[in-house]
């Protein structure tokens, strides 16, 4: 038997977790953990330790650059 969830402290938590009570009462209980909520855990820590803090202002200054020759671009096809 097996019981998924998100990884969630309170979930999976080794002391007090919804898993660890359960598995008192099933020996057999195997933990599935979302593979969902693992990749956004693993995508944020790597963001966190590896993309430039200032990432957001470096998005926005690409936008800045592109945008008006986006615009022309739309203003050249609207009036053809």
């Amino acid at each position: 038997m097996g019981i998924g969830t998100d990884n969630a402290p309170v979930m999976v938590g080794v002391n007090n977790g919804v898993f660890s009570k359960l598995k008192e009462e099933v020996p057999q209980l195997i933990l599935v953990r979302c593979l969902c909520h693992s990749l956004q855990l693993a995508v944020s820590a790597a963001a966190r330790e590896f993309l430039p803090r200032n990432l957001e202002f470096l998005i926005r200054k690409h936008i800045g650059l592109v945008a008006p020759f986006q615009d022309n671009r739309n203003m050249n096809n609207c009036t053809k």
